[in-house]
């Protein structure tokens, strides 16, 4: 368990009271890093909230990372949406911090069942879900199934189906072994193709937090490889939720990085068209993973989105 930090966050201008966010002239954010009992296995999540946030807003932020990723990907971001609204960032089943599952079990209802979970156990009355690349799929499931519980719902970076390629592609690199490490230096400049235009200390923290000591340190000379399990890629879902995304009542914001290669122009007008409230924001200068390649033009584009009113 870590400890508790504080971080003084800047200074926020009033916000009407039926926002989903709340805002005050100084906020000191609480960080804490958690767990919970879900399904047998221990999920990690890092929370981050005020005492303004925690007694007076109704809403909770809930931040999903995507397949292999964890929930550092969020930590340039989280502490900005954390003065508004408490902010949860979730390690999945089998990611970061939280357990894998032994037998493997990585299918799309078991993550959307750990969802369905963590709100319950947490009396989440309302919130806002903000999905990375995998996530998007549970995360719409989610939201049409609990239209009073989710306010607003933030999709990025992947269509409301898996393209064949892409999950052909998964599967296959599920059935190779980790590759391992000598240095945390080595993975950073494997892994820097995902994410080539991020700041290099806060993509170096998400890479170290997607890492662990080798169970030998001999292994093929190196010491550090994935912490992730990788049946969660040998086990990838076949996913569509395309006839999902009607049911979605919530206003929707359907994020895309300008380099992308994961997302077509005509599937994202096609997925707004599908939704009942949506909007398109893209994030120029930035790939799969926009929150570390561009996180001011990724704060700008969503932050104000999700503490507005809804509706």
């Amino acid at each position: 368990m870590l400890s508790k930090t504080q971080v003084r966050a800047r200074s926020l201008k009033p916000r009407d009271a039926n926002s989903t966010g709340f805002s005050s002239n100084t906020t000191v954010i609480r960080t804490e890093s958690k767990t919970i009992r879900i399904n047998g296995l221990s999920l990690h999540y890092i929370e981050r909230l005020s005492d303004e946030t925690a007694a007076h807003c109704p809403t909770t932020a809930i931040l999903l990372h995507g397949s292999s990723g964890n929930a550092r990907i969020w930590n340039l971001f989280a502490p900005k949406l954390a003065e508004h609204m408490p902010t949860l960032a979730v390690d999945l089943r089998g990611h970061g911090q939280s357990d894998h599952t032994v037998p493997a079990a990585y299918a799309g209802g078991d993550y959307l069942n750990d969802l369905e979970q963590l709100v319950k156990r947490l009396e989440i009355a309302r919130a806002v879900i903000v999905a990375h690349s995998m996530s998007v799929f549970h995360s719409i499931r989610y939201s049409a199934d609990n239209p009073g519980r989710v306010a607003k719902l933030v999709l990025i970076d992947i269509e409301a189906a898996c393209r064949p390629e892409h999950r052909d592609f998964l599967k296959t690199a599920g059935q190779k072994p980790h590759p391992v490490f000598a240095t945390l230096e080595e993975a950073i400049s494997r892994d820097r193709r995902i994410a080539p235009f991020a700041p290099l200390e806060a993509f170096a923290g998400f890479v170290e937090a997607n890492l662990k000591a080798t169970e030998s340190e001999h292994a093929n000379g190196g010491c550090l490889t994935y912490r992730f399990d990788r049946a969660t890629l040998a086990q990838f879902d076949d996913y569509d939720e395309w006839g999902n995304l009607g049911r979605v009542r919530c206003p929707t914001l359907i994020v895309y990085g300008e380099r992308s290669q994961l997302m077509r122009p005509e599937v994202i007008q096609a997925m707004k068209r599908e939704l009942t409230d949506a909007r398109v924001a893209e994030v120029p200068q930035a790939g799969h993973l926009p929150m570390l390649d561009n996180p001011e033009a990724f704060e700008k584009a969503v932050l104000d989105f999700c503490v507005s009113e809804a509706g």
